[in-house]
């Protein structure tokens, strides 16, 4: 699992490129949408607010990705105006929201329910725009990208790690466990031409955090640049699929492939070493035999 570096000429493919991009007035998404820009791609940013500064070949549309009605005409104005989805970039999220020890009371002093708002944006909004892209991008003979925004909490070399901003790290874990399974999906249905990657970036610098409290206790922090080359790969490098590209100090590595394989390996290991098919392989033969809804 070595790391790997990203030059620029592995992103000119970016250029004419049409991306959409949730939540790209600040940091990583922000950095790529500069990155998509300087690399020659038009760039729809799907946000609350615009960014501060003008950014060519930019388009803000403004965008609450709880409201599905939002993204469907994020999606519709971008075809409308520029033909095509070649890239998106499930990006927008916030950081831990819910108090799951500490509950508020009501008037009659019964405990309130927890805030749900971190799923509402960091799941619910991120399935609902790959679900929009996945149906604007299987009409057109291109396909395109998709790429998530997971996090290190997500997916760490074994695939496990704790960390306790409890809501957010089950936000992280439900991107990862979306992506694989919406790979099957569009194997089966033969949308090979779209493809779908995830980043996992660690301590970023970003307004989701106190850089300065947490530089005093010793975090280290990459620039946002650093992870959003790795969208401007993942988007630009059609050899790439599956995958979930960790981010460390503006170190890259594929991880997904080594965190399977060991996965695999040790329920081949629970099971006393009798061989099974994989899940997908079987979920392949039950969709072909039409009891997907079945399951």
């Amino acid at each position: 699992m070595s790391t790997f570096q990203i030059d620029e000429n592995q992103l000119k493919a970016l250029k004419g490129k049409v991306a959409v991009l949730t939540g790209s007035s600040s940091g990583i998404g922000l950095e790529t949408l500069k990155l998509f820009v300087e690399n020659g791609a038009t760039v729809v940013n799907a946000d609350l607010k615009p960014p501060t500064g003008e950014y060519p070949n930019t388009t803000f549309i403004k965008t609450d990705v709880t409201k599905w009605e939002d993204l469907r005409n994020l999606f519709q104005e971008t075809v409308k105006r520029f033909g095509r989805v070649d890239v998106t970039f499930a990006n927008a999220g916030v950081a831990t929201i819910a108090d799951y020890f500490d509950l508020q009371v009501d008037d009659q002093g019964q405990p309130k329910e927890p805030s749900r708002l971190c799923y509402e944006i960091n799941v619910i909004g991120l399935i609902n725009t790959v679900t929009l892209a996945i149906w604007h991008m299987a009409r057109q003979e291109t396909g395109g990208s998709i790429i998530l925004t997971a996090s290190a909490t997500s997916n760490e070399l074994t695939g496990y790690m704790t960390f306790g901003a409890t809501d957010y790290t089950t936000s992280k874990h439900s991107v990862l466990g979306f992506q694989r399974g919406v790979l099957p999906q569009l194997r089966v249905r033969k949308l090979d031409k779209i493809r779908l990657n995830s980043i996992a970036p660690n301590w970023t610098r970003t307004n989701l955090l106190d850089a300065q409290w947490l530089e005093s206790i010793g975090v280290k922090f990459q620039d946002p640049s650093a992870v959003a080359r790795a969208v401007g790969l993942l988007a630009a490098d059609e050899a790439r699929n599956g995958q979930v590209i960790y981010i460390e100090n503006g170190d890259y590595r594929e991880i997904e492939k080594d965190a399977l394989a060991c996965s695999f390996q040790l329920c081949n290991t629970l099971a006393e070493g009798n061989s099974h098919a994989q899940d997908d392989e079987v979920f392949e033969e039950i969709f072909k035999n039409g009891q997907g809804r079945k399951i």
